[in-house]
């Protein structure tokens, strides 16, 4: 403190003072302050709210901060019908240091650049953990942003050549933690509106983590390994994931999807018989349903149209060739016209002719033929066996 109401401080300090407020007994105290809009992160935090009245501010400055900043609080309290307000300027005045940057947690082997600043050269030195060995774990010295790759925990320190602030040495401390390996996969790279597409960040090593899918819109839930995408939108999506051990390696990783203007067919297949003699013809039927347009896949180019067709089942071939589709009964034929009998050459063939005359049941100008038909093949068929 240089004055009842100003500050001077460092780059790197970090600051908290209380501010008192007293008023009528009785009366509540409201204080509100500029102060997170000066000094981004920084907190105010109210702790009574009856005379007398304290709020808690605590910031830190940041390298290249402004020379000078002002605090304005504004307090009132609630007395009617005129309320009663006050208001209080804190000033801020900041003075060039050495700064080595905030304390880093780095995963093994993968390395951090430090930055410091307050200063135009600068050395660095270890005063606790790896060495420093130039070109291995350390990139370059006399410069302000070296890359450091300790194997274990680090603590830095930097001198630059800054005359006249407030000191010309700070450290760093790189903490070492065990790396991890991950999958990031995705169900697809295209989707169409309202469709769902899975995200799945997955760490190979066992453990606790945690994660951190931004923008979090359009997803199931932002903090889970595995979300579900789905958007009424089209258009391209970018997501970052960023995933932490339980020891604070941090991973970042992003993955895009494309979502097409079309919805995806809802399709359905219907049948108008599904149980059939042999020579029966089926009528068969494709619904696309979803929404309008309806596209086959998420291409937004293949039209999903075509009419109604009827198929008939089986085959006329004397013996099944295998060849015929759709044939779902396998091995059961299509039979010739009862009108124009074929002598059955099987025992397949012959109950196949046999469940085709039982339709014609209750057809009187058919039944006679119906049953001449049936007493010839018998017979023939019983004079063959015994033969045999």
């Amino acid at each position: 403190m240089v004055g009842p109401l100003d500050i001077q401080v460092c780059e790197g300090d970090s600051v908290c003072f209380d501010l008192t407020f007293t008023d009528s007994p009785g009366d509540s105290i409201y204080i509100s302050s500029n102060v997170s809009q000066l000094f981004p992160g920084a907190t105010m935090t109210q702790n009574s709210f009856f005379s007398p009245a304290t709020a808690t501010f605590c910031f830190v400055i940041a390298p290249g901060a402004n020379p000078f900043s002002t605090i304005s609080v504004d307090v009132n309290d609630n007395a009617c019908p005129i309320p009663g307000i006050s208001s209080a300027a804190v000033g801020v005045s900041v003075i060039t240091s050495t700064y080595a940057g905030q304390n880093v947690t780095m995963c093994q082997g993968v390395g951090t650049q430090l930055q410091a600043s307050g200063g135009s050269n600068f050395v660095w030195n270890v005063i606790t953990g790896d060495p420093i060995s130039i070109g291995n774990n350390f990139s370059c010295n006399n410069c302000p942003n070296p890359v450091a790759n300790p194997a274990y925990t680090t603590t830095y320190e930097v001198t630059s050549n800054l005359a006249g602030g407030c000191t010309n040495i700070d450290t760093v401390v790189v903490t070492v933690v065990p790396d991890f390996v991950y999958s990031l996969t995705q169900a697809g790279t295209s989707t169409c509106l309202n469709a769902t597409i899975d995200f799945n960040a997955n760490p190979v090593q066992s453990g606790s983590y945690t994660y951190d899918w931004q923008p979090p819109i359009h997803l199931n839930n932002n903090t889970i390994s595995n979300p579900t995408f789905s958007s009424n939108m089209p258009g391209i999506f970018d997501y970052e994931v960023t995933i932490t051990s339980a020891m604070g390696c941090v991973k970042v990783d992003t993955l895009t999807i494309d979502v097409v203007p079309s919805y995806s067919p809802d399709i359905t297949l219907t049948v108008s018989d599904t149980s059939i003699l042999c020579g029966d013809s089926v009528f068969m039927s494709v619904g696309l349903g979803g929404g309008i347009p309806a596209v086959c896949g998420p291409s937004g180019s293949t039209t999903c149209s075509a009419p109604p067709s009827t198929v008939s089942v089986g085959s006329n071939m004397g013996t099944n060739g295998n060849t015929v589709f759709p044939a779902p009964f396998g091995n059961w034929y299509k039979m010739p016209n009862i009108n124009s009998y074929t002598e059955p050459q099987s025992y397949k063939q012959l109950e196949c002719l046999e469940a085709k005359l039982r339709r014609f049941r209750g057809k009187p100008l058919l039944r006679i033929r119906q049953l001449i038909t049936l007493i010839v093949i018998r017979l023939r068929w019983v004079v063959l066996v015994n033969h045999l």
